[in-house]
């Protein structure tokens, strides 16, 4: 396990030190998202992976301590530049530990609180509301990111995220209240009550608007709404630039660090005494059985060789995202690759 206090530079990487000083650099990941639950009060269509109330994953659950090793982490790794947010699932669901993970970080003046995200479900009342809010506030609350469209309002009531919106913004004030998306929490569309027929229309005027990206729950649901495209259109799309240039992680309860929003492929494994900063010191991702390949010959590689295994492709895919997480899941179902790929939960099951 590395001491080393300084923020370390781009040449420490197992990849960078062996590349020319002009080559482009894997970078720092300076955003780090701290997943304390895969559990969450809704069960959108828009999730990345297959997050719900009926969850029943105690593995997954991140524990405090592992919250507060991967804040200090990310500290060690970037320096003042290292940023966490606290996400899920619906971390307000664990609020002890995300109580609790604010104010150490406060006890060790960490700093370098992006935000906590929530879709507000918690927000039943004025009091609750008011108190949690105040709490973290004290305990150093930046922003509170609302998440509020037409996938989470099938399931979260809409006086809940108003409610969420007017309190914190009493409290935190109008610049540290982020919500997503201010227009939709102004004039909402009563999902909740509607069929499936008229969801199906409400979630393609949604994605007319702003598209998803297609893994988890929103390739199974959302991806045959939109337009797709032959499966031979993808043979140019790469990922490596974008894989090089991602300057951010998700980490699980289990120890899973994701690469941005790639959840499901796990890029390495952090424990107490194999810490963050270790594992990006350590990383090269050509000697990654997943990355390796989507950044040499993008999803259409890998779906190439899921093909010598038995991968079916389907005729036409949305972009090239559906038809990673295609080929993931068809790898992850039949066992191939069980060190990069998972947990279940990513894949629906």
């Amino acid at each position: 396990m590395t001491n080393k206090k300084e923020p370390v530079n781009l040449y420490e990487n197992a990849f960078n030190m062996d590349q020319p000083r002009n080559a482009p650099k894997y970078k720092l990941w300076r955003s780090v998202g701290i997943m304390l639950t895969y559990r969450c009060p809704a069960a959108c269509a828009c999730c990345y992976v297959f997050s719900a109330p009926d969850i029943n994953s105690p593995d997954t659950e991140m524990s405090l301590e592992m919250a507060i090793d991967c804040w200090r982490a990310t500290r060690q790794l970037c320096g003042q530049e290292g940023l966490v947010h606290i996400t899920g699932g619906e971390p307000f669901l664990r609020y002890e530990t995300l109580r609790d993970t604010l104010k150490i970080a406060q006890q060790e003046r960490l700093g370098g609180l992006e935000k906590v995200e929530t879709n507000a479900a918690w927000c039943i009342n004025d009091d609750i509301t008011t108190k949690r809010i105040e709490e973290l506030a004290n305990l150093g609350l930046t922003k509170l990111q609302i998440s509020t469209d037409c996938y989470h309002q099938q399931y979260v009531p809409t006086e809940c995220v108003q409610r969420g919106i007017r309190i914190a913004t009493e409290i935190l004030g109008d610049d540290k209240v982020q919500v997503r998306w201010r227009d939709f929490a102004a004039n909402p569309t009563h999902t909740e009550s509607m069929s499936q027929t008229q969801l199906n229309q409400a979630f393609k005027d949604a994605l007319a608007k702003i598209p998803e990206r297609m893994v988890g729950r929103a390739a199974e649901q959302l991806a045959p709404l939109v337009d797709q495209k032959p499966f031979e259109q993808f043979k140019s799309a790469g990922c490596r630039k974008s894989h090089m240039d991602a300057k951010g992680v998700h980490i699980d309860g289990m120890g899973n660090v994701f690469s941005s929003t790639c959840i499901g492929i796990i890029t390495g494994k952090i424990n107490s005494e194999y810490s963050l900063k270790d594992l990006w010191l350590d990383y090269n991702f050509t000697t990654h059985p997943i990355w390796s390949t989507l950044t040499n010959s993008g999803p259409y590689g890998l779906a190439q060789h899921a093909v010598t295994l038995g991968f079916r492709p389907k005729p036409t895919y949305t972009g090239k995202c559906h038809l990673c997480y295609d080929t993931r899941k068809f790898l992850f179902e039949n066992n191939h690759f069980p060190n990069h790929l998972g947990p279940s939960i990513c894949y629906g099951k």
